[in-house]
């Protein structure tokens, strides 16, 4: 009987080629199990591409050959076929305690809110009262076949509540090709004026921008409204991907020089033709390398989103401190005017922003107030509201309405403006009218329009001007002001165990702790073990900071990770590739394909300060990789 070799007598060649020959088998299997999944699964993202050929083209936002007159039934039997993700979403969810937002299972807090799946105890935060105000008011159709508004919470009840909705006339609504054409003027008022109309009368059968529409259409709507998050974010993707102008039916190149990026970002918005705003846009920085494969667009809009949030933009102020949200400058023409641009310009240029960035699938750091959400989706306003943008404006007319003897209070029906500088009327003559107990519900509603939308009025006409030039105002009817604020900006914090299930590695690093075990090493190495527990380990600030180096972006998608895309929209996932190891190696990032590149260290401390490495450099530029 032949003597029994222990394993550390076998020969090294004969090691590795065992080694090698489990690899290979490894991956055939890996590839067989992905060719059958792909056959049997007509949901994958393979099968979506092919999907697009069925398609007819539809035009752009402002040509008349556009519209919403196709069938509403057959766009829903198309998400089931649309991919794999618009099924997966749809699968267990938890309802949120605070918001009733319909959260996946795998969230461990609310996407819309931040409340934990345990509920909430004690006071709510800002962020969760916002929230909680989503769906006040809600719109429903009649058994006469008209759609109503339907107040569902107040916490203010009995008094007044409006709407904002541009005018409808030949000009003033950007749905027809004529209309686009028209330049904000900076001298007298946009060509779309802004309307206060109280709820109770305002033709609700109109979207914001003053279209009217058929009863069969505003059905259609209200039944996407109240479909699951998921399943209607995959509608409005549907949507959205039927604007886009083709990439062969032209496209756009746009050129950005970082030291000047507001200002060139503005200008190049306002540049664009009308007839070009939907088209696909490959950006570039002004002397960097960097080919747009995808981070180099997401980096492009996170840094313009930033630049317009900074206060020396002078478009917005700080509104509440509690969430460190912002609301529309109303001094802005003060900051613009020794500017080549005007103030209202601006405003539009942020709108076609704004509707290139839901073209582009991009999630943004814009920290808008809900306030504006909501008028961007024609929600009705109140003094609810208020305390969304001043908490303590808000008590002051709380206190005015459950108080008698207003009247001592020497109050006017007219507001200070520019820190008490100037006195704007409420109403006609309002300075000389004393604010009495008979008519402190009116006073109120008066300061709460001014608020809210009189003393910003023709920076809000020139925003949703500039937006509806892009998309039309019935691709945001089924969502409210919180759900369109998660498809536009995303979230912000990271869920480490999300990253992880949604990324991919290659057979090195996932066969590193095998190899050690076959070289009869005493050395215990996991290079993914150690990369997830290193990157579990980092502040919140580092870990978005590793998010923005190695994908361009700053915030998750609404799908989580799962929904880290390429440039042209079509899913990338994150991946980590082995190399192999030498003296002094760092990982080097692409972060245009959403990829490290990583030495195989046999040491976690090597790994630890790579990345330490990493943080510690610029994560903007494209000058390296």
């Amino acid at each position: 009987m032949a003597p029994t070799r222990r394993l550390s007598e076998v020969p090294e060649v004969i090691l590795l080629a065992g080694i090698l020959v489990g690899i290979v088998l490894l991956a055939f299997i890996y590839a067989t199990a992905i060719f059958i999944r792909r056959r049997c699964c007509p949901h994958r993202h393979s099968n979506a591409e092919l999907e697009l050929l069925q398609f007819e083209y539809v035009p752009p936002r402002h040509s008349n050959a556009y519209s919403l007159q196709r069938s509403y039934l057959r766009d829903k039997i198309k998400l089931r076929v649309h991919d794999a993700e618009a099924q997966s979403l749809t699968g267990d969810l938890w309802m949120c305690q605070v918001c009733d937002f319909d959260n996946q299972q795998r969230s461990p807090a609310c996407q819309i809110c931040g409340t934990s799946q345990g509920g909430s105890n004690g006071a709510l935060n800002a962020r969760q009262r916002a929230a909680r105000t989503r769906r006040q008011w809600t719109r429903c159709i009649t058994d006469e076949q008209t759609v109503v508004w339907m107040n569902h919470r107040s916490h203010s009840a009995g008094t007044a509540a409006f709407v904002s909705q541009l005018t409808s006339t030949s000009r003033s609504c950007p749905l027809q090709e004529a209309a686009i054409e028209v330049v904000v003027d900076e001298v007298s008022s946009p060509v779309s004026p802004l309307e206060r109309i109280p709820v109770a009368t305002r033709d609700t059968m109109k979207t914001v921008c003053g279209e009217e529409l058929p009863g069969w259409k505003w059905k259609a709507l209200l039944d996407v409204f109240a479909l699951p998050f998921p399943s209607k974010y995959a509608w409005f993707l549907r949507q959205v991907e039927n604007v886009v102008k083709p990439f062969n039916d032209g496209h756009l190149r746009l050129k950005t020089d970082r030291s000047a990026l507001l200002k060139e970002s503005l200008e190049s918005m306002m540049e664009i033709p009308a007839t070009a705003l939907c088209c696909t846009t490959r950006y570039e920085f002004k002397g960097e390398p960097g080919i747009d494969a995808g981070a180099v667009q997401r980096e492009w809009y996170s840094l313009v989103a930033q630049s317009f949030m900074d206060e020396s933009s002078g478009l917005f102020v700080l509104a509440n401190r509690d969430d460190h949200s912002v609301y529309i400058n109303p001094n802005s023409a003060v900051a613009f005017k020794n500017t080549s641009m005007g103030h209202l310009e601006a405003f539009q240029a942020m709108g076609r922003f704004i509707g290139r960035a839901f073209l582009d699938g991009q999630v943004i750091p814009l920290r808008l107030n809900t306030v504006l959400f909501k008028v961007l989706v024609g929600n009705p306003l109140s003094l609810d509201d208020v305390e969304l943008v001043d908490p303590t404006i808000f008590k002051s007319l709380h206190y005015i309405l459950e108080n008698d003897n207003v009247d001592q209070l020497m109050l006017t029906f007219s507001a200070s403006e520019g820190h008490g500088a100037t006195e704007v009327d409420l109403v006609p003559k309002g300075q000389s009218i004393t604010v009495t107990d008979a008519n402190k519900h009116d006073y109120v509603a008066r300061m709460v329009e001014h608020l809210l939308v009189g003393r910003v009025k023709q920076q809000l006409e020139a925003l949703l001007h500039g937006l509806f030039e892009v998309l039309p105002p019935e691709l945001f009817v089924p969502f409210d002001a919180k759900e369109l604020e998660l498809i536009l900006c995303g979230m912000d914090s990271i869920d480490v165990s999300d990253w992880r299930a949604n990324t991919d590695a290659t057979l090195d690093l996932m066969l590193s702790p095998l190899l050690e075990v076959c070289r009869s090493s005493s050395m215990e190495i996991d290079l993914l073990q150690w990369f997830w527990d290193i990157v579990a380990s980092l502040s919140s600030d580092d870990r978005v900071k590793l998010l923005k180096y190695t994908t361009g972006a700053s915030r998750v998608p609404v799908q989580g990770f799962r929904g880290l895309t390429s440039y042209d929209g079509k899913l990338c996932r994150f991946n980590l590739k082995g190399v192999p190891y030498t003296r002094g190696a760092y990982p080097v990032v692409h972060a245009c394909y959403n990829r490290i590149d990583m030495p195989l260290y046999d040491r976690k401390q090597q790994l630890e300060d790579a990345i330490a490495m990493l943080l510690s450099s610029d994560p903007t530029g494209f000058n390296i990789v």
